[in-house]
């Protein structure tokens, strides 16, 4: 079984994600990570989006990772503090969204939360 492993990064726009508030495929580099519960709230064809609570832009952002198989789908949402945040920062709380494109569509395959021993958070 091959592994599909992705990171992607919510302000920006990238080939795996959508315009809007949704993702981007950059490196990594946030600080204090903390895994984020997320909500299926969109399946159409092999795209799903996903929402979850993150603070503020101006210092939080938030990367997903996902790994595909034949009957699963595993997706993680790792929300964190930038690395150039200003020094102080306030925790109200956004929803945000990611859309994530799957190398096939979800179908019958269950969408669940990826096991933490397979995240590395920073």
């Amino acid at each position: 079984m091959k592994k599909f492993l992705l990171f992607c990064l919510s302000t920006l726009l990238c080939s795996t994600a959508f315009a809007g508030a949704d993702t981007s495929n950059t490196s990594p580099h946030l600080k204090y990570e903390y895994l984020s519960e997320w909500t299926l709230v969109e399946n159409k064809d092999n795209r799903i989006r996903v929402e979850f609570l993150t603070g503020s832009d101006t210092c939080y952002d938030a990367r997903y990772e996902i790994e595909e198989n034949e009957k699963t789908v595993e997706l993680a949402v790792i929300t964190g503090v930038k690395p150039n945040a200003p020094k102080f920062c306030t925790r109200e709380a956004r929803t945000a969204s990611f859309t994530i494109s799957l190398k096939q569509p979800l179908g019958k395959r269950k969408l669940v939360p990826m096991d933490k021993s397979k995240i590395k958070l920073h």
